[in-house]
Parts: structure tokens; sequence; C-alpha cells
């Protein structure tokens, strides 16, 4: 089973919305949350959402460090865990916004969402930018674009 993003769009068609702000793609994702029947599902902004990621990987570094040991953290995939843990709470996630301007977040995220993929988590997404525009201009970019492939196969 793949895992789909789908960016709604209106300038790359069909897999993304990168319209500018006031086109409505709010008011679609609304509707599309309201109506899709999925039990498990989460509708967030981006940006809080990778609040709560942080505090998560956070939360689970911190618990394995007191259980086995700061010298073990290099081994340990603490990303992978809060993947898993999200895809146990929802198995569609909707997020608004969805735009990278931070390092810490651009830095994560290709590992974060493949692995929600290959646990067979679907991604709905708003954006005022294509893919290929995420993280423009940012620190380490060539970095981050291993993600926009990952979200390209997908």
């Amino acid at each position: 089973v793949h895992a789909v993003i789908i960016l709604l769009s209106f300038c790359y068609p069909p897999l993304t919305s990168c319209h500018t702000a006031g086109t409505g793609k709010t008011m679609l994702m609304d509707m599309f949350y309201d109506g899709v029947h999925v039990s498990k599902k989460r509708r967030a902004h981006f940006g809080a959402f990778m609040v709560d990621v942080h505090k998560r990987f956070k939360a689970v570094k911190d618990e394995f460090i007191q259980s086995s040991g700061e010298d073990r953290i290099r081994t340990f995939n603490a990303l992978g865990q809060v993947a898993d843990g999200i895809t146990e709470e929802a198995h569609l996630l909707c997020f608004d916004e969805f735009q990278v301007t931070d390092i810490s977040n651009a830095m994560i995220l290709r590992g974060l969402f493949t692995r929600l993929f290959e646990n067979g988590v679907i991604v709905v997404a708003t954006s005022n930018r294509r893919p290929d525009d995420l993280y423009m201009n940012g620190l380490q970019r060539a970095s981050f674009l291993p993600f926009i492939g990952v979200l390209k196969v997908w």
C-alpha cells in the first residue's frame, strides 16, 4: 500500500496547491476533513504539528537516555518512534499551511515523512508553495532537497 501526499493546488496539477492566500484552500481542506470517513485522523496547522513532533522527539530521546544511557543514543531511532506514535493516532493527517521555514524542521522532515508513508499514513495539505519551492533559500537547503523527492515519490 502506498501512502499519498496531496497538496491541494491550482497551479501544479494534479497534486499540489500553491495558490495565493484567500483562494479557498483551507475551506476545501475543512470540507474534505469533515466528509472523509476515516476513524483515526488529525487536522492541524503544519507549524503546530511540527512543534508537537519536536516535543515528542525530546520525550522519546530523554526516555531512552534515562533507560539505556547516553552512550547508546547514536544508534537509537527516536524519529522512527515518533512517527510510529503518530501513526497509531492517525492514519490520515491533514495539514493547513504546509511550509518549511525552520532548519530544525527541514532537517527531520525526510526521515519523519518517509516513516509515516512506509506506515501507510496518508497526508493531505494546503500550501502556498509548490513542493520544489519549499524551504527556498533556507540554510543547508541541499540537505533538505531529498525530502522534496520523498514528496514526489509518494
